[in-house]
């Protein structure tokens, strides 16, 4: 190759690594055209195209470019050409064909031992491809810590080149083996690994400035995110990922998939299916058929449980079942089987039933694995479970416990487990009126909040202090029902789960609505069947078992009453009036009185809102002071203009300023007086 050629295909690499892809091929084009040049020089073209479609992610053009260039690098002996070349053959395997993706990179990984017997100097920039490659074998085939394991030993290989400015060379070599560990870790059910190794990728694509690369950081960003509970940074994430220009199919269903996931935990289910359709429209552009995307036919199953579209669950996990044979994916085949199981038990079709009951216990005694036999004896406690036969129960019972006191590597048959085990004690309790019953249920529910918090499933978390909060009126402990659905709340809060946070608010509301019925209950130790019936305890549990989807409030503006601030000791510093037909020394004297009463609780949020009268008092601490708002009507508006406020307060350095004065000077503020308060008020309560 002259010098002026190896210009013009230098011209070409550095283009692709911009992401000029139109101009670099046509560089390369043009190149090819030329009269006279070596096979060596056809072959060197070949590879740059293929580093060019390995870039765009065209799998058809890069086998083509891939089978041409290995047949020229045999012809020649040229054994670095053919590695990259059976790299190029093994992008195979995101059309889902896997053994044939892996068998290429082996077989580089052969021409590799024999070219390391010549210590050639360009060896290990080929080895981390290889190994990085296999990663994404592994990723796809839920083999997720030998994944990380290649992953990691390319990296460290790479990380030592001197010579670095190859490192775009491969998409799924060298580009960024960040990326295959953030999605194992995520699979592995670890996102705090997963967001820091995509994280760092972010950083490093955003120093190189290139978007196509910069957009596959920010997709695995969102989706170890929304794996970490972080649901508003996720879709952050994937929303600025499909903002950008040409954005590849690849990384837009991974965007679609996370958000589909997102929404699923917000409880928008219809969303969630809307996103979830893009995704598969794009997998069946690209022949993708992997891992990652089977776990989405269960979640996608699941949505048509909780709309009680049981037919097309049905449809949605045989699909699953199908892929997840068809990839080797040990895990997923296990759970759909699991939940045909669940969905012909639920459709009383038990010979269905007990035909993919004994498939599951087939395959859990083939393939040995702990998982899966637990997998299995989860279905059959299912069944055990509904069949009204003490005997039969009381299996069902032990299989339970032993699932839920062993050792479970998956969120998710723990949680089945768990939750399924406290629906026979509650039922248990309902039928026996036994208060016992309730000590064997808070072992089961405090293992669940563990779980909840260990794996970040923070929709999880708000319905079991949710039950807790219902479990407390069963025992008629008013307070700790009011406290558990005070932190319910405030955990959907944070999280963004709004539609979860509108429901438990509402059963707040109801709960204060009903204080005398469950006082009078109190007073006559009702039966707990009753009390049970009166706390609609199976509603909770339904969630908690994915069969009901949460059933969206109706949102309506409450009627402004009053607004205060005032410290610990209850001295006021601000009250202001929304109405002048209010008897607003009685409200005043009926929140002190609650005041003292809850003083502590208050200051420490574990109660934030009091009943007196028709009016509800919802109370929000900032640092040293109380802010509370007085309404009739529904309390989640109201709390959320009322968190506003709250923050403007102490934000606003004027109305701060003025606020803590007052504490050494007894003054009071008056609307206008910082000029600043008035407006706030008008901005959030008035407009």
């Amino acid at each position: 190759m002259n010098r002026l050629q190896s210009k013009e295909l230098e011209r070409a690499k550095n283009l692709i690594r911009e992401g000029k892809y139109e101009e670099s091929l046509e560089i390369i084009k043009n190149y090819e055209k030329k009269q006279g040049i070596s096979d060596e020089d056809k072959l060197s073209a070949l590879l740059i195209k293929g580093i060019l479609y390995d870039n765009t992610q065209d799998i058809h053009q890069i086998q083509k470019i891939g089978k041409t260039a290995y047949r020229l690098s045999q012809k020649i002996g040229n054994t670095k050409g053919s590695i990259r070349s059976l790299l190029f053959k093994s992008t195979i395997l995101h059309a889902g064909r896997f053994s044939e993706g892996l068998g290429y990179i082996n077989n580089a990984e052969s021409l590799i031992h024999e070219f390391e017997k010549e210590k050639h100097i360009e060896l290990p920039r080929e080895k981390s491809a290889v190994l990085i490659a296999k990663s994404w074998v592994k990723v796809f085939t839920g083999d997720f810590d030998r994944g990380i394991q290649s992953a990691l030993e390319g990296l460290s290989i790479r990380e030592n080149l001197e010579d670095k400015k190859y490192s775009n060379e491969f998409s799924y070599g060298c580009i960024d083996p960040y990326l295959p560990i953030a999605m194992c870790y995520n699979m592995k059910g670890d996102p705090n690994s997963a967001l820091g190794y995509a994280l760092k990728s972010l950083e490093i694509q955003k120093k190189r400035d290139h978007a196509d690369l910069m957009a596959g950081s920010l997709t695995m960003s969102g989706m170890s995110s929304v794996f970490k509970g972080d649901i508003n940074s996720s879709i952050k994430y994937c929303n600025q990922a499909l903002s950008i220009a040409g954005l590849k199919n690849t990384w837009k269903y991974m965007c679609y998939i996370t958000l589909g996931k997102a929404h699923i935990e917000k409880g928008e289910l219809d969303t969630a299916l809307k996103y979830y359709d893009k995704c598969f429209d794009f997998s069946k552009v690209m022949g993708y058929t992997h891992a990652a995307l089977t776990l989405e036919w269960l979640r996608i199953g699941s949505i048509h449980v909780m709309k009680g579209d049981l037919n097309k669950a049905l449809e949605i996990y045989k699909r699953s079942l199908e892929i997840s044979e068809k990839i080797n994916f040990s895990y997923l085949t296990s759970q759909s089987l699991l939940y045909l199981v669940s969905i012909y038990l639920d459709k009383k079709m038990l010979d269905e039933t007990q035909v993919y009951l004994l498939k599951l216990k087939e395959f859990a005694e083939q393939t040995g694995s702990p998982l899966n036999s637990q997998s299995y004896k989860l279905a059959k406690a299912l069944i055990l479970k509904e069949s009204g036969r003490t005997r039969k129960r009381a299996e069902a019972e032990t299989l339970l416990k032993q699932i839920v006191d062993g050792e479970v590597s998956h969120i998710d048959v723990l949680r089945r487990s768990s939750v399924s085990l406290c629906d026979y004690l509650l039922e248990e309790l309902e039928s026996s009126n036994d208060p016992e019953v309730i000590k064997e249920i808070n072992p089961v529910i405090t293992r669940l909040l563990e779980m909840a918090k260990v794996h970040h499933s923070y929709s999880l978390l708000a319905e079991v202090n949710l039950l807790q909060g219902r479990l407390a009126l069963i025992q008629l402990n008013l307070n700790d029902a009011r406290l558990h659905l005070t932190a319910a709340q405030k955990i959907a809060e944070e999280h963004g789960l709004n539609l979860l946070a509108q429901k438990i608010s509402q059963e707040h509301d109801n709960l204060l609505d009903e204080l005398e019925t469950w006082q009078s209950l109190k007073k006559t130790q009702a039966s707990i069947s009753k009390r049970m019936k009166l706390a609609s305890i199976n509603d909770s549990v339904e969630r908690l078992q994915g069969k009901r989807a949460i059933e969206p409030t109706k949102m309506v503006e409450e009627e402004s009453i009053l607004l205060i601030i005032m410290d610990q000791s209850g001295v006021p510093y601000f009250n202001h009036s929304f109405g002048s037909d209010w008897d607003i020394d009685g409200i005043f004297s009926s929140f002190m009185s609650a005041f003292n009463t809850f003083s502590s609780e208050l200051f420490e949020r574990l109660i934030d809102r009091i009943k007196i009268g028709d009016n509800t008092i919802l109370i929000n601490p900032v640092e040293s002071f109380l802010v509370c708002y007085v309404i009739k009507g529904q309390s989640y508006p109201a709390q959320q203009k009322l968190t506003r406020f709250s923050d403007s307060v102490k934000d606003t350095t004027e109305i701060w300023d003025a606020l803590n004065r007052a504490t050494k000077t007894s003054e009071m503020l008056e609307l206008n007086n910082p000029p600043s308060l008035g407006s706030i008020i008008d901005e959030i309560f008035i407009s």
